[in-house]
């Protein structure tokens, strides 16, 4: 992460200590809590309609030339007001957020310095495979190769069933991968 970082002009000059990921689902929650976003044109996103503008408004009305600086703005602001009159309620309630959108994979975070990595991930906030043999768990990835952003009108469903445990404790698990039903 860091030599990508060193490579990118504004990070070329710049200390990384580490990395703090979220997704639109997180910055939409994070508005509930923290206030309303209002972009350059007027525009508001809410705590209802943020997750949506920023997976599929953004690619239909705005042009390419503009989206990744609305993306930014959305993301500072959002990040700006968690912060701003911060109180033991609001403190509170983000922290509640970030566990579960943690627990979600909508927010990660991972420091370069071991001793906070080691907390960080302690917590349950650095994102990372499952690996208990005593609790195995299936994860079913998608992701679009292609710039056409129809993952927001797909709606895809995955079911996992054991269907045979041998002698051995050995189990079998049958997983299933559903994509259809345009979401219009």
């Amino acid at each position: 992460m860091r030599a990508i970082w060193q490579r990118t002009p504004w990070g070329s000059n710049t200390q990384l200590d580490g990395v703090l990921m979220v997704d639109p689902v997180f910055l939409q929650e994070l508005t509930k809590i923290s206030g309303n976003v209002t972009i350059p044109d007027g525009t508001v996103l809410t705590g209802d309609n943020t997750a949506e503008f920023l997976l599929n408004k953004v690619y239909v009305d705005y042009p390419v030339s503009m989206q990744d600086a609305l993306f930014a703005q959305v993301a500072e602001q959002a990040v700006g007001s968690m912060f701003s009159n911060i109180d033991l309620a609001k403190l509170t309630k983000v922290a509640q957020l970030m566990g579960s959108m943690a627990e979600g994979r909508h927010f990660s975070m991972y420091a370069f310095d071991e001793t906070a990595e080691k907390t960080i991930s302690d917590a349950g906030f650095t994102a990372q495979t499952p690996s208990s043999e005593e609790h195995p768990q299936v994860g079913v990835y998608v992701t679009e190769q292609n710039p056409s952003k129809m993952g927001w009108y797909i709606h895809r469903t995955s079911k996992v069933t054991r269907s045979t445990c041998g002698p051995d404790s050995i189990c079998k698990r049958n997983a299933c991968v559903r994509a259809g039903c345009l979401r219009l």
